[in-house]
Formats: structure tokens, sequence, C-alpha cells
């Protein structure tokens, strides 16, 4: 029996500096402007110009009077939304700006295996690198293209699994435990170890490893499949690089009634995929892809130790990988999107956006589920931030079982996260503009919505100069938690700059309000109105 060392520490280190690092769902409904953040999503029928790509494409047909700016351009606007239903406020705090002070006691992993356990965390961000539209002659209506980078990931995990995640070798699968002493003593949190003392914090940390049989003696326990060890456990990641350019146009044009429509196809290159599910025991999802420019290997690192190891490309720094990476997959997706304007004040949108598939088609891997989980070196995380544990992840089982293999059909074609969206907005002298959105997952694919999403938000422009945006929002991958975004905008002289801070959820920051706390930060210093 051969003991696995995956190094799943480092995977999971890696996905989580691409995401914070990159800076780049804020949520996959929000799309990356400031304004939309600061009223909480929604953005059916208030996103003009090139920030209604992926989101209602007919607004590019809008222009309200000839004041409004022919050009607009804009770089590097950016959102990063946390969000984890397990932790309040402090915890959050402790987390990301003290986690050298908040290391983790035994009595400690064992309340985050309570608290975790089957809730849901989602980290996700965008990043516009590129956007522009141009306002065509009213007849002809507008056109807008963009280049973004969208990362999305939603994990939720059994009790099972985040066992290992925090405890290591001392989770529940296994009855002996090894000590640094050479003792091998029973595990307590072991099912038929009832009667066994519990474990001190200083035995604890002297674990060397976990497993069946150390003393030698055929154990009569069977040990879990991986399909068992992750059942009702989640895991979605994906990272795509879009290349957006839509189209719209108004169709009728009345005093009392407006009607716009519009189109847009986006080219996405696939740079990372994740899908982990399982259910009833076992992975019915089971599919990883990373771009080769991570230098994420999988098979021998050295000798009969089997995992992954990670040699980034040589001689190229961190925001050169990120800014060129290798892409490793393709696809296309299609936007639709319709907007009537009533009495000039009264709006209602929808949209469908995301329509299409994307082929990853260079490594796909997936897990060898057909072994068992025999053996566990390591005791698991230290803290809530995952990006400063330390401690090494080793899984032991019989025919590598762990270890990752060429998925059987080599390419691998899913469904992009398809989503419907609908919007109603009213809007008094351009000073009120209040509105809401609700927005439909269409499918279960990889960086969609985990359920419906729905915001209600406006804008105020109590000045020329400055846009105050906020509203309240629930839903989505937020589970059941209330945010209650805030935004502001400056607008510089004469409309032709414009600069813009928001988060998604003021309420984490002052106090906690719901279930979970949410980290948002949107911004963008460089808009242009020609």
């Amino acid at each position: 029996m051969n003991v696995i060392y995956p190094r799943m520490k480092h995977l999971i280190l890696l996905l989580l500096l691409i995401i914070f690092f990159h800076s780049t769902k804020t949520k996959a409904q929000e799309g990356t402007s400031y304004a939309i953040s600061g009223r909480g999503g929604v953005a059916t029928t208030f996103a003009t110009d090139y920030q209604s790509l992926g989101i209602n494409p007919a607004n590019l047909g809008i222009r309200k009077s000839f004041r409004d700016p022919k050009i607009t351009i804009g770089s590097m606007e950016t959102s990063l939304t946390f969000f984890a239903e397990a932790l309040n406020r402090q915890d959050l705090y402790n987390s990301v700006f003290k986690p050298a002070n908040s290391q983790f006691t035994y009595e400690d992993k064992v309340k985050a295996v309570d608290a975790f356990s089957n809730t849901d965390y989602s980290v996700n961000a965008n990043i516009l690198l590129f956007g522009t539209s141009i306002s065509l002659p009213k007849k002809w209506g507008g056109i807008g293209f963009g280049i973004k980078d969208r990362i999305t990931t939603y994990i939720n995990i059994s009790e099972n699994a985040t066992e290992l995640a925090f405890l290591g070798a001392a989770a529940q699968f296994f009855p002996e435990l090894e000590l640094s002493s050479g003792e091998v003593i029973d595990n307590p949190r072991f099912s038929g170890n009832s009667s066994a003392p519990q474990l001190t914090n200083e035995q604890f940390e002297s674990i060397v490893r976990s497993g069946y049989g150390l003393t030698n003696n055929n154990s009569p326990i069977t040990p879990l499949t991986y399909g068992e060890v992750l059942d009702g456990s989640h895991i979605s990641a994906n990272w795509y690089r879009e290349f957006n350019l839509s189209y719209g146009v108004q169709l009728i044009d009345s005093y009392d009634f407006e009607l716009y429509i519009g189109s847009g196809v986006r080219y996405l290159m696939g740079l990372m995929m994740l899908d982990i599910k399982a259910e009833n025991n076992e992975l019915t999802r089971n599919y990883m892809a990373f771009s080769p420019s991570f230098g994420i290997q999988f098979g021998n690192d050295s000798g009969n130790v089997t995992g992954i190891a990670l040699n980034p490309e040589e001689n190229k720094t961190i925001p050169q990988l990120l800014a060129n990476p290798t892409p490793i997959g393709g696809g296309i997706g299609l936007d639709f999107g319709i907007q009537m304007r009533i009495f000039r004040n009264l709006s209602l949108g929808a949209s469908i956006t995301n329509l299409g598939e994307i082929t990853w088609d260079a490594d796909v891997r997936q897990f060898n589920a057909s072994g068992t989980l025999q053996q566990f070196i390591g005791l698991g995380y230290n803290n809530y931030n995952l990006l400063v544990t330390d401690g090494d992840f080793g899984f032991g089982g019989d025919s590598e079982s762990f270890e990752t293999q060429p998925f059987d059909q080599k390419t691998l074609t899913i469904q992009l996260p398809t989503m419907l969206r609908f919007g109603l907005s009213y809007e008094f002298f351009r000073l009120y503009h209040i509105g809401m959105d609700v927005i439909l997952p269409q499918n279960d694919a990889p960086g969609n919505l985990a359920a419906p999403y729905y915001a209600i938000g406006g804008d105020f422009r109590p000045s020329k100069i400055w846009k105050l945006s906020t509203g309240v929002n629930w839903g989505g991958n937020n589970g059941a938690k209330i945010n209650l975004p805030l935004g502001i905008t400056y607008i510089g002289r004469k409309g032709l700059y414009e600069a813009g801070i928001a988060t998604q959820d003021i309420s984490t920051y002052i106090a906690d309000l719901g279930n979970g706390s949410t980290f948002s930060l949107a911004f963008g210093f460089f808009r242009l109105k020609l």
C-alpha cells in the first residue's frame, strides 16, 4: 500500500492566489462595473455602453439625448467578492487581516468542522481588461466590444470532507492514530471508538499519520471510497477570458413607447476548470483542467510518490503568467436582450446570456475514484485563511487511489453558465433611478448561480459630479445572507471622465446581518466618455 502525497494544499492555494492576486462573482450576475456592484447587481435596465456587455446587449441602442457620449472607453474595472456562510464579521476580519494571530487548536478545529459543514462559500472575480462602445447614428444603434477575465468559484462540502480539511489525520474515518512517539492509539472521533478518551491538543499535534491496521492487524472495517467521503459535496471553479462583441438597436420610437433589441457573441478562452460533485456516495462529476502556464503537473513527483506538482513556466513572472496564459479550451456564447421604455420613465427589460458550450481539449483529467481512502498524513488547515496554512496533506489508499488520470474521452464539452434576467426600473428627472432585477440560472454548469438571485436598488444624483448607489440583494451564491450594497461615483467636468468605488455589502464592515459575511470591493478609475 502506497502513501500518496497529492499536495492538495498547493492546488487549493494556487486557485485562491489566482483569484485574489489577479484581483478580478464579484458574482456572475454583476459584471465588473462599480456602479452595478453599488446597486447590488441591479443592471438589466440600468447598464449602458460597454458595461451592458454580457448583461443586456439591447441597451447599446439607447441614446437618451444628443448630449450622450458617442464613444466610451474603459479599462481595469475590477470587482471581487468573497462570501462565507460560516463566518461572522470578526472571523472574516481575523482570517483576512490577522491570520497569524488566529492559529487553531484541536478544539478550534472541531468547532470549524461543525461550522463549515454543508455551508456555502464563493470567491468570485471579474476584471475588464478593455471595453469600448460606439453610439452610431440613432437609426443604426450602438456597438460594443470588451475583453474580460471572469473567475467564478463555488464550494459546499459535506461534513466528511470538512473533517479532512480541518482535522486531517484525526478525521472520523480512521480508527487508529500513530503519534510521533511511535505509539498507536484509538481515534475517539471514529464511530467504533466511543469509549476512547478525547484527544488532548498535545496528542493531536503529535499525530504522524492515521489509517486502518497501523498495528499490522487486519482491520475488519472497510475503508470509505472517495465518493463516500465527499458525498454531498460540490466544488466548481472556472476561469474564462471573454472577447465580447455586441450590438443593440432601436426598433420602435414613439412618444409613449420605445423598443430596443440586441444580441452579442463572445469567444471564450478556457484557462481553468474544476468540477467535483458527489451524490449517493459516488463521484457524479469528476473533471479538471488547468492551463500549462500555471505549471500544475499530474503524475510522479519522485520515485513512487504520486501527486500534483507546481512547476510554472520558467523565466516568467506571476503577472506575465496571468496576463498571457496558454488556453486549454474554447467556446462560443450568445446573448440576447430586449428593453422597453414606457412614457420615457418606466423601463422593462429581459435577457438571456451565455447560451452555448465550451470544449476543454487539453489535458482534461479526473481523480481515480475506484479506490478507497486508507491513510492520511497532515493535520488540516490551521485557520480560516487557506492562504497561510502550513503542513502537507497526504492521502493513502489502494491502487494509488488519489492519483489523477487522463479523461477517458480526451476532450470534454460542457454547457456555459446560462442565465435569464428580468428587470424593471423607474427614472425621475435623472435625479432618482430605482429598480429591481431577478436572475434565474438555467443550468448547473460550473460558474452558474446556485439559486435564483434577487436585487432591489438604485442611483441618486445629489449633484452633477456625484452619484450614490445602494440597495439590497439576496440569493444566488450567498445562501440566506442579505447584502446591503453601497457605491459612489465621481463624474468629471462635462461628464468626460468617470471613476467610482463600491462594495456589494457594507453591513459586513459595520455589523453582522443575516447568515455569513460578504467581503466585496469594486472599483474603476479609467472611464472616458467622448
